[in-house]
């Protein structure tokens, strides 16, 4: 249980990171970037909502996903 609860501890660090990179994008004005990354935040605040380490698993995964293709939305505009 414990090893639960910190995984999702660490989740809602990586989320708050996420929301950083975001804020980063807009200011940088690459909008396709910024919503990449605010989809893969959105992804990771399901991680309060997991209910087992294989569901906080897959939170996690799709949210990879949509960070790794907001990172090449962001090289595509000059910011990376």
């Amino acid at each position: 249980e414990g090893d639960f609860a910190s995984a999702q501890d660490y989740a809602e660090r990586a989320r708050r990171g996420l929301d950083q990179l975001g804020a980063q994008a807009r200011r940088c004005g690459c909008e396709s970037a910024q919503a990449g990354f605010e989809d893969a935040a959105r992804e990771m605040r399901q991680a309060r909502l997991a209910e087992s380490r294989a569901a906080l698993r897959q939170v996690a995964e799709r949210a990879a996903a949509r960070f790794e293709a907001a990172m090449a939305l962001q090289r595509a505009c000059g910011g990376g």
